[in-house]
C-alpha cells in the first residue's frame, strides 16, 4: 500500500510565481493508491445528468496506520459515458473539507476516471488510457498527470455490496499550469496558428502516435490552453487530455467523427497544420530518445494483460516504422498535413 502525506498550499502574492507543492503522495508514484468511495449508488445514477452534487466520504491512509476518513462531495460528469457507463467519470470536491487543523488541503476539485462498466475490458481500458498520460509525462512536462487508483466503492444505502475496481484522477488544471509557472487561458476560437510551434507539433505528433483524433482548440475540445505568467512572453501552449477514443486505447465504444476519413479509430489520422520540417525534426528526435522508455511502459505492467501488451506494442511499432522511414514521415506529416485550424 501506498502510504499518503499531507502537504499545505503557497498561495499566489503580488508579482510572484504560483508554486503548488504535490500533495497527498499524488501523481509521483507508479504504484496505485488504495482509496474508498462511500456513496448512494441510486442517486448518483438517477441524478447523473442533473450536475447535483451529492454526499459522499472518501478514505485513505495518512502516515502508517492513520486512516483518514473525510465527508466530500461528488457528482457525474461526462457526456458520453454519463450515458454509456454503469458507473460514470466522477468530478470529486474538496471545497470546505478540513484536512488539516492547520493547513488547507489544496486539492478543490478532481476529475476521477471510474471504471465504466464490469468487465476486464473496461479494466484495461483504464490502464490503457493512464499508459497514454504516462507517454505524454515522457515528452513533455506540458502535460496532465495521472494517478492510478485501486478504488472500493461502498453503497450508503448498503443496497449493493461493496466492489473494488482501478481508477484514475487527472491532476488538476490549476496544479499543471502552476507548476510549469503559467496561467490557465480559456478563450475560444483560437487555432493551430496561433500556438507556440514546438508544443504544438509535440502535440500533433502523439496525438498522431496514440491515434487520437477527438479533440479540437477552437471549442477546446479535450484540450487546454495555457500561457506563461510572465506577460511579455506570449507563447501558447496546448495540453491535451481525456484519450479513451484513442487507436492506442481502443475502447469498445470508440468511434471516429464521420467527418473523417477512416472508419475506425485504430486507423490513424494526422490532424496538424504542415510543420515547420526543423520542428518536427527536433520533436521526432526526442520521440526517438524516448522509444525506450514509452515501450517500458507496457513490457513492464503489472496491469496489461499478455494480449493488450501485444496490441499496444503492434500499434507503436506502426508508428515508429512510419517516423523511421523518411518517405512514409514525409507523407504524413508534410503531403497530407493541412494549413486549416482545427
Amino acid at each position: 500500500m501506498v502510504l499518503i502525506s499531507l502537504g499545505g498550499l503557497m498561495t499566489r502574492t503580488a508579482n510572484a510565481q504560483i508554486v503548488i507543492p504535490d500533495t497527498l503522495g499524488l501523481f509521483q508514484s507508479d504504484e496505485a493508491l488504495n482509496i474508498t468511495l462511500t456513496f448512494d449508488f441510486k442517486r448518483l445514477r438517477k441524478e447523473k445528468f442533473e450536475g447535483k452534487y451529492q454526499p459522499a466520504t472518501i478514505s485513505y491512509y495518512a502516515g502508517e496506520d492513520m486512516l483518514m476518513e473525510k465527508d466530500i462531495r461528488i457528482k457525474a460528469r461526462g457526456e458520453f459515458r454519463r450515458k454509456h457507463c454503469f458507473l460514470p467519470p466522477i468530478k470529486m470536491n474538496f471545497k470546505d473539507t478540513e484536512f488539516n487543523a492547520s493547513q488547507e488541503f489544496p486539492l478543490k476539485k478532481v476529475k476521477l476516471v471510474t471504471n465504466c462498466r464490469n468487465s476486464n475490458s473496461y479494466e484495461q481500458y483504464i490502464y490503457q488510457e493512464y499508459y497514454a498520460y504516462k507517454i505524454m509525462n515522457l515528452l513533455t512536462d506540458k502535460s496532465f498527470k495521472a494517478q492510478l487508483l485501486n478504488i472500493t466503492y461502498i453503497d450508503s444505502e448498503g443496497k449493493e455490496k461493496p466492489f473494488t475496481k482501478p481508477g484514475i484522477i487527472i491532476e488538476p488544471t490549476k496544479h499543471m499550469v502552476g507548476r510549469n509557472n503559467c496561467q490557465e487561458l480559456e478563450t475560444e476560437r483560437l487555432g493551430q496558428a496561433v500556438c507556440e510551434s514546438y508544443q504544438m507539433t509535440l502535440v500533433n505528433v502523439f496525438q498522431y502516435m496514440i491515434g487520437n483524433t477527438d479533440w479540437a482548440i477552437p471549442n477546446l475540445h479535450n484540450v487546454k490552453l495555457m500561457r506563461p505568467d510572465n506577460f511579455a512572453d506570449q507563447s501558447l501552449y496546448v495540453i491535451p487530455y481525456d484519450f479513451d477514443y484513442s487507436g492506442l486505447v481502443n475502447t469498445s465504444y470508440a468511434v471516429p467523427d464521420d467527418k473523417l476519413p477512416i472508419d475506425e479509430v485504430r486507423e490513424r489520422y494526422y490532424q496538424g497544420r504542415c510543420p515547420d520540417p526543423k520542428v518536427l525534426q527536433d520533436v521526432l528526435d526526442l520521440v526517438m530518445e524516448k522509444k525506450a522508455e514509452i515501450y517500458a511502459l507496457y513490457k513492464d505492467s503489472e496491469h496489461l494483460s499478455l494480449y493488450q501488451k501485444s496490441l499496444s506494442k503492434q500499434y507503436l511499432d506502426e508508428f515508429y516504422s512510419t517516423v523511421e522511414n523518411s518517405n512514409r514521415r514525409d507523407r504524413t506529416f508534410f503531403m497530407n498535413c493541412s494549413l486549416s485550424q482545427k
